[in-house]
């Protein structure tokens, strides 16, 4: 916190900076990107409900919904990210009276979803601007086949 504070008058520049060479006919990008996070955050987020769900742990959207945006912030500023933003909503789950258990899987198949989601995206975009050999995207396409199967 204390770095942040004292980092935050020095940062104004660069957010100035970065709002100033946003601007022209890329801006929209900007709204565009923003819907789609809320879209894959608010998927990620139903699709743990619906697992806690079948583990009996029946927790309000508003509550799953929170504690998935929170893991999320701290999985991108903390140290060890991913797994002190994982470790932190298994606590959360299980305090809200989810098991140990089933906080960790619905944990673990979140990130799982994520890995499998985000290298299709990567294959996609790898074939439309035509990077890699044939080799190579047929590799990538089985080891998310295989990936995809296996959950």
């Amino acid at each position: 916190m204390a770095a942040a504070v004292i980092r935050a008058p020095g940062a104004a520049s660069d957010v100035r900076a970065a709002v100033a060479h946003l601007g022209g006919p890329r801006a929209w990008w900007l709204g565009v990107a923003v819907a789609a996070e809320m879209v894959s955050l608010a998927g990620g987020a139903a699709a743990q409900r619906q697992l806690l769900a079948a583990g009996g742990a029946y927790l309000p959207w508003r509550t799953v919904s929170a504690l998935v945006l929170a893991s999320t912030g701290l999985a991108r500023v903390m140290p060890a990210g991913p797994v002190t933003g994982g470790v932190w909503q298994v606590r959360e789950y299980r305090r809200r009276g989810a098991g140990a258990a089933l906080g960790v899987w619905v944990v673990l198949a979140g990130g799982f979803t994520s890995m499998v989601v985000l290298s299709a995206l990567l294959l996609a975009g790898a074939a439309v601007a035509g990077a890699g050999g044939l080799r190579l995207l047929a590799c990538a396409a089985g080891a998310l086949a295989v990936g995809s199967a296996s959950g």
